[in-house]
């Protein structure tokens, strides 16, 4: 990953479900999306299922991020350039990353992403990814259809609107088809190449996102 890279240890065998809000300044909206997924994954009674993981672009502030927090949601902040803090809500933990974009990217079973080269880079590592729009902000369904969806194919399952329950229901039909998992894996590798692989990944590791 880079000078910036540590190794990230997990502390148990859950699936890793990874989210990427993106890097624009809609990113709190994005990310307030995201988490009505984790709470209907909490009323299924599935969270015991993964360990949540956000990776943030530097330009976050997390002191703006608590602003948007509600529904019982809390932040605790770390002093760290790596784990900077977690998203808190009763039994559920929520880790908050920087800097170390590929290592949990590689962890990864599940991606829920509404950016655009971090999307790129886990479909090239063999991740579906789940994206859906959301209003007045860069995630739009143009964005998703008109450009991602031609280039990462079968492995960016889209959501043209959004519904926290069937995204809920896909992330875990998906975790329960370990043939389907592997087939994304190998197809997402075919789809988006070495080449562009390699140049998507030295765009990561310049630090933008």
């Amino acid at each position: 990953v880079g000078s910036k890279s540590r190794k990230i240890v997990k502390t148990n065998d859950k699936a890793t479900l990874l989210f990427l809000p993106g890097s624009r300044s809609d990113v709190y909206k994005n990310i307030i999306y995201m988490l009505k997924i984790v709470d209907v994954l909490d009323e299924f009674g599935r969270t015991g299922s993964f360990s949540f993981f956000f990776h943030l672009s530097n330009d976050i502030s997390l002191e703006k991020l608590e602003l948007f927090l509600h529904d019982g949601w809390e932040l605790e902040i770390f002093d760290s350039i790596y784990e900077v803090g977690i998203l808190k809500k009763k039994n559920i933990k929520i880790g908050l990353f920087k800097n170390s974009f590929n290592e949990i990217l590689n962890m990864a079973k599940i991606v829920v992403g509404l950016s655009g080269t971090a999307n790129e880079q886990s479909v090239a590592l063999g991740k579906p990814v789940i994206s859906f729009p959301v209003p007045f902000t860069h995630a739009t369904h143009k964005r998703f259809t008109k450009r991602q969806k031609p280039l990462l194919k079968d492995n960016l399952i889209y959501f043209s609107k959004f519904d926290e329950k069937i995204i809920a229901k896909k992330i875990i039909e998906l975790l329960s088809k370990k043939d389907l998992l592997a087939f994304f894996k190998i197809k997402g590798k075919e789809t988006v190449g070495k080449d562009a692989l390699s140049f998507i990944k030295d765009y990561i590791e310049s630090g933008i996102i």
